[in-house]
């Protein structure tokens, strides 16, 4: 009987391992075959999508143009636009030194001269001081020699201080220089000479009457 019951034992071993490897197999059948299923079902349903996009684009390019023809004959009847007007043009910014000389113009017309009693003589005006030579000789031309005793941001203020100099019986004149980063200046300015040396002998001859400047070249 144990000789039986052994025999069938053995007999059983095999068979039992059998199954389970068959099991095993169609496990792994089972779960490679779900996978591609899933890998396809991804692929076909992408397919569908960029189907589907392709097909609403080419409807809106088709309803587009079928628009574009039915009004085509609308626009054709519509009017032309009337053509807009041409701007005018700005106007050129007067130089610097029209800007000096419309000052002055303007001050001249605000502060008319009053007129004098008549019997009653008229306020001379100041005589020039002709002690320094070439000192009322400007305005230097381009290469000159010249006297700079002030310099403005204000026009204003260089036309006032060029009066005071006027007042003491000299002939000042105002240039505009626009210096880059500084905006523009007014610089006062006396004289025209030919030469350096005579400029430097009036500049010392100006501080001697307190009124300081350097020499340079007209440009």
């Amino acid at each position: 009987m144990r000789d039986m019951k052994a025999d069938n034992g053995l007999r059983a071993d095999p068979e039992r391992k059998q199954v389970v490897w068959l099991a095993m197999g169609a496990i792994v059948v089972l779960a490679l075959t779900f996978a591609s299923g899933m890998s396809v079902g991804r692929r076909a349903a992408k397919l569908e999508y960029e189907e589907k996009q392709a097909k609403s684009i080419s409807e809106v390019q088709a309803q587009d143009a079928q628009h574009a023809e039915l009004t085509f004959y609308d626009k054709l009847a519509e009017p032309e636009p009337e053509p807009k007007a041409d701007e005018p043009a700005l106007a050129l910014m007067p130089s610097p030194e029209k800007e000096v000389d419309k000052i002055a113009d303007q001050k001249a017309a605000e502060n008319p001269e009053k007129e004098e009693p008549e019997g009653e003589p008229q306020t001379a005006k100041p005589k020039l001081n002709e002690s320094i030579p070439g000192v009322n000789d400007g305005p230097a031309r381009s290469g000159d020699y010249t006297i700079q005793v002030s310099s403005f941001q204000s026009a204003e203020e260089s036309m006032a201080f060029a009066s005071t100099l006027e007042r003491k019986g000299f002939r000042p004149y105002v240039v505009s220089a626009k210096i880059p980063g500084r905006g523009t200046w007014y610089r006062v300015r006396l004289g025209r000479f030919n030469s350096e040396a005579g400029a430097r002998v009036a500049k010392e001859s100006l501080a001697a009457l307190d009124i300081p400047g350097w020499v340079l070249i007209s440009e």
